[in-house]
């Protein structure tokens, strides 16, 4: 960051710790952080719901309670501005809903999602309950196969745009931003190149069904 020679301003800076701790160890979690930033995120995120690992590696949940006690170590750092703002990833609807019953205001969760990859149930939770849902690797890391010829069709029903621009527009009308990364530039401007035409109900359903 500081080597871009960048305004503080003109960044999004987040940062996760990895797992459901104490509120005690939350917190030292979050001061290490910022310590070793030498800046206040804007964001700082819960990595998973379990004690160890991650959900996609069958990991176990953790404990009502032991959210709960989390959580409160992710307020005390708001609190005392070592945050601009939290939230939680990797999160399902049974783990949030703890936090909502001692008034926990969550601002994001952040989980993967593409076409072929989606937990509506916990999108339309989250979207109830007003939280954020963000996803995370939206072309799948390569999984999706955007020359399946029900996203060609549906790219060719749309001049000028590719089968990645329509799986990414998918995300987007569902109403969740995502959180994109390209080796190159030119990627970037592709992907960010979604704003201008809208699918129809028919091509929602079909991307939603594969």
């Amino acid at each position: 960051i500081r080597a871009s020679k960048r305004s503080r301003d003109s960044i999004f800076l987040l940062t996760k710790i990895p797992n459901i701790f104490s509120a005690e160890d939350t917190l030292k979690y979050i001061k290490e952080d910022v310590s070793q930033l030498g800046m206040t995120p804007d964001l700082i995120l819960i990595h998973s719901p379990c004690y160890k690992g991650f959900p996609h590696g069958g990991c176990k949940h953790a404990s009502s309670e032991d959210i709960k006690n989390a959580w409160e170590g992710m307020e005390s750092a708001l609190q005392q501005g070592l945050t601009r703002s939290i939230g939680v990833s990797n999160f399902l609807a049974g783990d949030i809903q703890p936090i909502l019953d001692i008034g926990g205001n969550i601002s994001v969760n952040q989980c993967e999602m593409y076409v072929g990859n989606h937990d509506d149930t916990t999108r339309q939770f989250c979207q109830t309950n007003g939280i954020v849902y963000e996803s995370y690797a939206p072309l799948g890391r390569g999984e999706v196969d955007v020359h399946d010829p029900r996203i060609q069709n549906i790219a060719e029903a749309h001049p000028g745009k590719s089968g990645y621009q329509v799986v990414l527009r998918w995300i987007i009308q569902l109403g969740c931003p995502m959180a994109i990364s390209a080796t190159k530039l030119s990627h970037d401007l592709s992907d960010l190149d979604i704003f201008n035409f809208k699918l129809t109900e028919n091509e929602m359903a079909i991307l939603s069904a594969m």
